[in-house]
């Protein structure tokens, strides 16, 4: 049975216009206070390693509030723009929101550049302030020259770790509007220099309930976010996805299948977003497996899959899940609800990527 999506589903939005926020769409900042008030115990930003760390929403509410006015009291204006670059993590997503309740503007980078690309692009921006982890803190170019000197660590290696920052004391700020720019997106795998892509709070805003629109998302959800968190793709598609709904995100910092099947199993993943290679990988593994047992049985399990594949496209009912729930098990997939392949080379909107829903 085809599941039923709601066509509208900004239209929840309406109940909470005029007390959370006052235009067509709430900011960012909003739409987190909105979802905090709804499911202030739902867990939040989790991750298994290096050590567990984990935060309901109210509580991720309070430290990024708190490190907010760190920032703020630091000198970041309304419009200031702040860099964030290193792997997924809970403190990577607290940065980014207390950039944007501070009223500045996130660039989010990417970790794997050289130390001359990273200051290029922040010179570019006008950045005042890095958030960067342990990984690449002290990183020098081959002139021996250190990056922006004036950086948070999102690592607890360091003296100035983020979550050692917090200051209790608000300060009054500015807070964004819909139309301000709330994220300066640096492209990949373009012909010449990165270009810096500006989204509003209502570009961003608009784009995720637009997104849902085909598809149904729930409280209960948990989303892994194994892919880099400062692309397009996971940031929108996972990241704000979803915070707002009140979802569970998971942070994956490696690509290695061992630790993507711990973590999926642990976190009983119902969202799982990821690119035909990743996927690709794992079917692989679990091919070569099946293909270990016997011609016959490898022969009987991939007609079956042909059957389902057909049952699915011709009737709209997918009889896998329940046919293959062992296989799925195997790869810590049984308790997932909804996979999604994303083409590896997206424009900043997720209508421009290839996707497919599973």
């Amino acid at each position: 049975m085809k599941v039923k999506h709601d066509s509208k589903p900004w239209l929840r939005l309406e109940k909470y216009k005029g007390e959370f926020f006052q235009g067509e769409w709430p900011t960012l900042t909003e739409l987190f206070n909105i979802t905090v008030s709804e499911y202030p115990d739902n867990k939040c930003f989790t991750a298994f390693a290096p050590t567990r760390l984990g935060f309901t929403y109210a509580e991720a509410q309070q430290v990024i509030l708190e490190v907010s006015n760190y920032l703020v009291k630091k000198g970041i204006k309304p419009g200031a723009k702040v860099a964030v670059t290193g792997k997924n993590s809970p403190e990577w997503a607290i940065a980014y929101l207390a950039i944007l309740y501070a009223g500045a503007t996130v660039v989010p980078l990417d970790y794997q550049l050289k130390v001359e690309e990273i200051d290029g692009l922040m010179k570019h921006s006008g950045v005042k302030l890095l958030f960067v982890d342990e990984e690449r803190y002290d990183l020098q170019d081959a002139e021996g020259k250190v990056g922006l000197t004036d950086k948070i660590s999102l690592s607890p290696e360091k003296d100035n770790y983020i979550l050692n920052l917090r200051d209790p004391e608000f300060t009054d700020r500015k807070m964004p509007s819909e139309d301000d720019i709330a994220v300066i997106l640096y492209t990949s795998g373009t012909t010449g220099n990165p270009k810096g892509v500006m989204l509003s709070h209502q570009n961003m805003v608009a784009d995720c309930f637009l997104a849902q629109g085909i598809m149904n998302l729930y409280p209960s959800d948990v989303f892994y976010a194994l892919l880099p968190i400062h692309h397009s793709y996971t940031m929108l598609a996972v990241f704000i996805e979803a915070i707002s709904v009140g979802a569970e995100i998971v942070f994956g910092k490696k690509l290695i299948v061992k630790q993507i099947l711990l973590e999926l199993k642990e976190a009983n993943v119902t969202m799982f977003l990821g690119v035909p290679m990743l996927f690709n990988k794992l079917l692989k593994g679990l091919m070569n497996g099946i293909r270990e047992k016997g011609i016959i049985i490898y022969g009987i399990i991939r007609f079956l899959m042909s059957i389902s594949g057909l049952i699915k496209k011709t009737f709209g009912i997918n009889p896998g899940k329940k046919m293959f729930n062992g296989l799925l098990a195997k790869l810590s997939l049984d308790t997932n609800r909804i996979c999604i392949s994303g083409g590896d080379r997206c424009l900043p909107r997720p209508s421009s990527c290839s996707t497919s829903w599973v």
